[in-house]
Order: C-alpha cells, then sequence, then structure tokens
C-alpha cells in the first residue's frame, strides 16, 4: 500500500506553511516598527519602555511626570523615565532645565526629545526636558479653574437652605505657581440667616529646583459674623517642598506673617482690633484613588502670637466622582478650629469648631 504523498504535495504543504510563518513573522515585525502618528492623524501617541502604546492626548509634563489623556484609559500620569517614544502633531512648548523655552512639534525617540520650531530643529536630552505644555507659551494655557456648588433646601415643619461654593483658580509655568482660592457659605432657617462666612486665599511659589520652591507672599481674607470676626485679614512668606509620584502631588510649606483681625464686637475695655505676628505650617495633597475618582486634602496649623494668642486649624477633603467630561460630583468637608475664640460684647464665647459637610457638583475649565 502507498502510504506517503506525492512529491509535489509535499512541497506544496511545506511551502505554504513556511509562507504562512513567514508571513505571521514579517507582520510582526512591521506591526512593532509601525511609527504611529500617519498623516492626518490629530492626536498623539506614547510608547513606554514596555513596548506598549497609547494614543490620545498630553496634557502636561513637569516634574518627570507626563499626563496623558488616553483614548481608553482617560488621564494617566506615567513617569518620564518611562516614556521611550513620544509623537505628537500638535504644536507644544518645551521648557528646558537651564531656563530656555520653545515651541514647536515634538518627537522624543531613543531619549533624545527634537523640537522642529520652524526655523531649526533642536535637540535635547529627555533628561534635560523641564516641562511640555500643550500649545504656545501664550499666558491663557497657564490658567485652569473649578467651580463647585452646592445647594441643601428643605421645606416643610423646617425651611432650610444651605448654599456652599468653592473655586479654585491656578496659574502653573515651569518655573512658578499660583493658587487663588475662595469658599463661602450661606444659610437660612425658616427665614433667619443662620451662616455666613467667606474666605478668600492665594499663594504664589517660585521654584528653585523640581522639589524646592519659595513662597515670597501669600495671603488671605476671611469674614464670619457668627465667629465674631468681622474681617481678618493676613499675609506671610515661607519656603516648601514638592513631592511628586505617579498619582500623587504632595505639597508641604512652613512660614510667618503678619495678622490684622477686627471683631464683630468685644467687651468693655477691649480693643476691638488686634495685630499679630503669625507662624504657618501646613500640607496639600492632590491624588487619584482610580481613573474616575479624585482626592484633594488641604490641613493647616496657625499659632497667633500676641495679643489674643490663640491656633488656628484648619482641614479640607474633597472627593471628586467623575460623572461626564469635565463634570464632578463632589463630597467635601471643612474643619476650623479656633483653640481661642473672642467673646462677644455680651460675654458669648463663639464654639470653637465648625464643621461643615457638602455635596454638589463642579465644572474644570
Amino acid at each position: 500500500m502507498h502510504t506517503g504523498y506525492h512529491p509535489s504535495v509535499r512541497i506544496i504543504v511545506a511551502t505554504t506553511i513556511f509562507a504562512l510563518l513567514m508571513g505571521g513573522a514579517v507582520t510582526a515585525v512591521a506591526w512593532s516598527d509601525l511609527p504611529p502618528g500617519a498623516e492626518g492623524d490629530t492626536l498623539d501617541w506614547v510608547r513606554l519602555s514596555s513596548g506598549e502604546w497609547l494614543r490620545g492626548e498630553i496634557v502636561l509634563m513637569r516634574d518627570e511626570i507626563l499626563e496623558f489623556d488616553s483614548e481608553e484609559l482617560d488621564t494617566v500620569r506615567l513617569d518620564w523615565a518611562d516614556v521611550s517614544t513620544l509623537v505628537s502633531p500638535r504644536v507644544l512648548s518645551v521648557a528646558i532645565r537651564d531656563g530656555e523655552a520653545m515651541t514647536g512639534t515634538v518627537e522624543l525617540r531613543d531619549g533624545d526629545l527634537r523640537i522642529a520650531t520652524g526655523q531649526a530643529l533642536r535637540e535635547f536630552p529627555a533628561t534635560q526636558i523641564h516641562a511640555i505644555i500643550v500649545g504656545e507659551l501664550t499666558e491663557a494655557n497657564y490658567w485652569s479653574a473649578t467651580v463647585n456648588a452646592s445647594l441643601v433646601a428643605r421645606s416643610g415643619n423646617t425651611d432650610q437652605a444651605d448654599f456652599t461654593s468653592r473655586t479654585d483658580v491656578k496659574r502653573e509655568t515651569p518655573a512658578s505657581r499660583l493658587t487663588l482660592q475662595y469658599q463661602g457659605n450661606y444659610g437660612r432657617t425658616d427665614g433667619v440667616e443662620t451662616v455666613n462666612n467667606h474666605r478668600g486665599s492665594g499663594n504664589y511659589n517660585l521654584y528653585l529646583s523640581r522639589k524646592l520652591f519659595v513662597t515670597p507672599l501669600a495671603g488671605e481674607v476671611f469674614t464670619d459674623t457668627y465667629q465674631n470676626i468681622d474681617l481678618r485679614t493676613g499675609v506671610n512668606a515661607g519656603f516648601g517642598y514638592y513631592l511628586l509620584r505617579a498619582e500623587t502631588d504632595w505639597w508641604l510649606y512652613a512660614g510667618g506673617g503678619y495678622q490684622n483681625t477686627r471683631y464683630v464686637s468685644v467687651q468693655a475695655g477691649e480693643d476691638a482690633t488686634v495685630n499679630n505676628g503669625t507662624i504657618m505650617v501646613g500640607s496639600t495633597l492632590e491624588t487619584d484613588l482610580s481613573e474616575t475618582v479624585e482626592v484633594d486634602a488641604e490641613y493647616s496649623v496657625r499659632p497667633i502670637l500676641g495679643t489674643n494668642a490663640t491656633t488656628l486649624h484648619r482641614v479640607f477633603i474633597a472627593l471628586a466622582f467623575e460623572l461626564w467630561g469635565d463634570i464632578d460630583f463632589d463630597a467635601s468637608l471643612t474643619w476650623d478650629h479656633n483653640t481661642n475664640p473672642k467673646p462677644n460684647a455680651d460675654g458669648v464665647e463663639p464654639d470653637k469648631n465648625d464643621l461643615i459637610t457638602a455635596y454638589g457638583l463642579s465644572i474644570d475649565f
């Protein structure tokens, strides 16, 4: 019995198998070497040292962390050292560690960043890149803001309305960071005002290095008639340290300054306005718990020296749950503690603790 195949059949089968194997090998090699950012592609591409590609948009690179808005993963934060390739068809602004800055299209390969400015092609080691900002170095690209509003209303046996709002405005450049904040709380119960306080603050940080910064000027304005404070203003200066990880920004700061407090009323023989020296120590934390949940937390302790000495503590914690696009659902807690509140003219001492919980919506700009 003849059990073998005809030689021509064996040749055809072997040739087919070889062609399929080679075709797969060629396809794999071609795919791994296929550069993204083909003509007409308007999105950015990032390749990690592991070989994985991400497609989306660069948000910001600063302090060795690249924020990238992925098509599938939303915003991710990548260690700059783990980025092996970056291709972008968009105009980006790049700050070099020696202070030089330029604008153009950017491509990173083999540890070198090339910038086509339109007039020349510049090349720098990736380790010398301090920051990358989307767009040209215009003032509008430095600013961002978050606005939150919370409303609680009840009717029936008790008519109550509470409104809380918070606004955070930031101006961030490769060398500085300006933060402006406002928080206001207002409430009425059965037509009678029960809460009315407002706080505005600002901090200006100059980076001496990637982590060390000085605060040449910071200030705060606060008013709360129910704490017997008609107006409290303060200015201070100091220094701080900035810690950054893949999903976390953490600022530690300390300093000192001056505070002026004008009380609503005081007991006979006491000054309605006092001036004090202050010490300020605090921390600010911004981190991502997941792809859709962010946490902002602040803590500060401020010893007030001299007349009417006291210590002010403040805690703010906010959870932001992504709803749709730039709109989030927020849950926040604010705690203010005054160890030695000032009694009013009737001898009534305000409560040492003020605790506010709020739920509302916020939008990022």
